[in-house]
C-alpha cells in the first residue's frame, strides 16, 4: 500500500510488479488487490491479460492499447490504426486521469512500459515469473510472491474444499506428503481443493 499512498500524493504514474514463481498465485492476488482499492481511482480500471493472447515469446500490445482506448474513449470514438498513433492517443486519454491499470502475466519489460498510462495519480501494477531489473532502474516496486508456508497451503486447502476438507485434518501423513508436492504454490492447491469439491481423489 506504500505504492498506493505515493501515487494518491500524485508521485506517478508508478509501477509495481508481482513476481514470483509459476503458479505462486500473482495473478489472482493482483486481480484481488485490484477489487479492493479501484474504487480510489475514479478515472478507471483496465485489465490486460497477456496469457491470452500470448503467440510464441511475445504479445503485440497493439491490441491492448486499442482496448484500452475504446474503453477510456466516447462511445465510437475511432482507434488510430498504428501502433504508434495508439501508443500516442492511451498517452493524451491518461494524462489527467486517477487510473488503475492491471498488467497480467506479462513476460518482457517493454510490454509494461508501452501500456504504462501517463498521470501522476496513476499506478501500473503487472504480474510476471520475471523481476523486471530494468524497470526497477526507472523506479518500479518489485513485491515478491512467495510460496506458501505448510501451515497456510493447509488452510488453502481445507478452506477451499468445503465439506471435504476435513479430510486434511484426519490423514495427516498423506496430506504432509501432497503439501510437499504441490510445494506452497497457490494454483495446484486449488485444483486439488477443486477436484475434492467435485468428488475427486488427490490423495
Amino acid at each position: 500500500y506504500k505504492v498506493l499512498e505515493r501515487v494518491e500524493k500524485g508521485e506517478g504514474p508508478l509501477v509495481a510488479v508481482l513476481g514470483g514463481l509459476p503458479g505462486a498465485g500473482k495473478s489472482a492476488l493482483g486481480k484481488q488487490w485490484m477489487h479492493l482499492v479501484r474504487e480510489r481511482f475514479d478515472g478507471g480500471d483496465l485489465i490486460a491479460d497477456f496469457s491470452q493472447r500470448r503467440r510464441g515469446a511475445a504479445v503485440d500490445v497493439s491490441g491492448f492499447l486499442a482496448d484500452f482506448i475504446r474503453k477510456l474513449s466516447p462511445f465510437g470514438a475511432v482507434v488510430p490504426a498504428t501502433r504508434e498513433e495508439r501508443a500516442e492517443r492511451f498517452r493524451s486519454l491518461t494524462f489527467d486521469r486517477k487510473l488503475l491499470v492491471l498488467l497480467d502475466d506479462v513476460s518482457e519489460a517493454a510490454e509494461v512500459s508501452d501500456l504504462e498510462p501517463l498521470g501522476k495519480e496513476c499506478l501500473l501494477v503487472a504480474t510476471s515469473y520475471r523481476e523486471f531489473e530494468e524497470l526497477h532502474y526507472d523506479g518500479a516496486e518489485y513485491v515478491s510472491v512467495d510460496p506458501l508456508t505448510a501451515e497456510q497451503a493447509k488452510d488453502l486447502l481445507v478452506n477451499l474444499a468445503g465439506e471435504r476438507g476435513a479430510e486434511f485434518e484426519q490423514q495427516e501423513t498423506a496430506t504432509a506428503e501432497l503439501l510437499a508436492y504441490c510445494g506452497g504454490l497457490a494454483l495446484p492447491l486449488c485444483v486439488c481443493a477443486t477436484r475434492l469439491k467435485l468428488g475427486g481423489e488427490v490423495l
